[in-house]
């Protein structure tokens, strides 16, 4: 699975903090003239809606809208522009997760806006919530997992026992998703209407009703499999008018699977030890070495179930209102540090390098210490970061689980013999995937295939891959890139050194590589937009 593969039973996905829970939308809107003249106003899916800001700029006019899916789903559409909404051009976001919601809260449209105003990006941005996901109505959850979740989150479990336990609720949390989908959205497709090649339908059905000579699809992380979707479709729609891709951290159709887990923990160790490597100016061998030395003793600790490993951090979601109450409820969570909570928190804290200098240094304090001095102040701060993002309210487990297990294809225990054989360290963390496989369940029998699409290799694409991103790792864009190669695509990639996931996110890549690529296409001149 694209964002996190490490645990099923916990969320660790990429932070993105929304400290409130409002829906966006700016000033009172009059009909937006960008809508397409040849649908008569009842018939339209895209209906101008009105919105709020805490904050409004001169320089830039801002719509919204709310899209009605044929799924049922209302899904909330803003829209940036410098010219009055006479640009040529129009660049739609797509985010990541699958799962992270409230892209239109106020929060994430102003640092948005800020952006977008302090560059010279002169075409329209749009920004669109996913279906499913908090911020669009209707939304569906299990208070039931989340609370288990933290419950055995907070206990003393090996791998498997946590799997074991967790996989019981999320099985009949899931089963009632696919159900209330049925029933109360009518959608027959249960949790079908999550493959990545649905959601692809509310990019094209919202770009369908926009006029702009040009439409270029911005896709982060899972939002460029989507992306890629979209394109797929426009195949058959020449009024669509896409004119290109960019794809942020490559997630292609036939990437990700479980079965890939063990080499991409590999991956994040080499990552690791070049990291602690400039950190500490020692050999890259020396992390391997702390690393072992760390989980010698966690492990030792753990079978004392001592107490020093059972951390209580600060909520930062409590008493917010959310609707999640088992996220809320209490001031603080509770965490103990056993050894794959820490494998984790390894691949955790390489999203972020602000958590990097902590992190080496809370390992190598509590490498040196005894359990009497107590867990080092350092990786204390890491974990209460760690655990807060994985709780993230903005984020729908539910519609994560959904939409990898309706992409990725089912594997075959030969698969898995194959994965356990390559990489004998990490069999018992394979056998564990393979035995609880929430992919295995009814309602995904249906997707026993996978992606079955091809891609569409007449568009202009930019690929920006990282070099330390082990999640979505550079090679699944090389592949691709060659992939897109044979036909008329002229792919381009870029892999920038030293950097991780989410390029532009991350401010390795300039924002205004947007304005670049827009404007000139394929050139030798955007990798100076990505310098490291």
């Amino acid at each position: 699975m694209a964002k996190h593969k490490d645990m099923m039973q916990v969320q660790y996905f990429c932070l993105l903090l929304v400290l409130l829970f409002v829906s966006a939308c700016g000033k009172e809107l009059e009909t937006a003239s960008s809508t397409r003249k040849d649908f008569p106003p009842d018939a339209q899916k895209l209906k101008p809606a009105t919105c709020k800001f805490w904050e409004q700029s001169d320089a830039i006019d801002i719509r919204c809208y709310t899209f009605h899916s044929k799924a049922n789903f209302r899904l909330p559409v803003v829209v940036f522009s410098k010219t009055g909404f006479s640009a040529k051009h129009l660049l739609m976001r797509i985010p990541g997760g699958p799962g992270n919601g409230l892209q239109t809260s106020q929060e994430q449209l102003q640092a948005l806006m800020h952006l977008y105003e302090e560059s010279d990006l002169n075409a329209d941005v749009l920004i669109f919530n996913p279906r499913g996901v908090p911020g669009t109505a209707p939304q569906w959850q299990c208070p039931a997992y989340e609370a288990a979740s933290l419950q055995l989150m907070s206990q003393n479990l090996n791998y498997e026992q946590e799997t074991k336990l967790a996989s019981k609720v999320l099985n009949n949390c899931l089963l009632e998703f696919d159900l209330w989908l049925k029933e109360a959205l009518g959608n027959k497709a249960g949790v079908s209407v999550f493959r990545a090649a649905a959601q692809a339908k509310d990019v094209t059905g919202i770009l369908s009703e926009l006029v702009y000579e040009q439409k270029h699809l911005w896709g982060i992380s899972y939002g460029t499999r989507i992306a890629l979707e979209a394109a797929s479709l426009s195949k058959a729609d020449s009024e669509l008018d896409i004119a290109s891709l960019i794809l942020d951290s490559v997630y292609p159709f036939h990437a990700g699977r479980q079965s890939e887990w063990a080499a991409l923990q590999e991956k994040l160790f080499s990552i690791h030890a070049s990291r602690y490597a400039s950190y500490s100016h020692q050999n890259p061998r020396e992390f391997r070495q702390l690393w072992n030395k760390v989980l010698s003793k966690i492990r030792a600790l753990s079978d004392k179930n001592h107490q020093t490993l059972l951390l209580s951090v600060d909520n930062w979601h409590a008493g917010l209102g959310a609707v999640n109450t088992a996220v809320t409820a209490e001031n603080k969570y509770r965490l103990y540090m056993n050894e794959h909570r820490m494998q984790a928190l390894l691949s955790f804290v390489n999203y972020d390098e602000n958590l990097l200098t902590d992190f080496y240094a809370g390992l190598e304090e509590f490498s040196q210490t005894s359990a009497q001095q107590g867990f080092p102040g350092a990786l204390k701060h890491v974990a209460e970061v760690f655990v807060n993002g994985s709780y993230d309210p903005a984020f729908s487990s539910m519609v994560f689980f959904a939409s990898e297990c309706n992409d990725n294809q089912r594997e075959s225990n030969e698969v898995w013999h194959r994965a356990s054989s390559l990489y004998p360290q990490w069999q018992d963390y394979l056998s564990v995937n393979a035995r609880y496989d929430v992919c295995k369940l009814p309602p995904f029998n249906s997707a026993l295939a996978g992606i079955d699409e091809k891609y569409n290799d007449s568009l202009a694409t930019l690929m920006l891959a990282g070099e330390w991103d082990h999640v979505t790792p550079a090679s699944w864009a090389e592949t691709l890139a060659e992939d897109l190669a044979l036909g008329e695509s002229r792919p381009m990639l870029i892999t920038v050194p030293k950097s991780g996931h989410s390029l532009i996110g991350n401010g390795s890549c300039q924002f205004e590589l947007l304005t670049a690529w827009i404007t000139e296409g394929p050139s030798n001149n955007l990798i100076s937009y990505c310098e490291p």
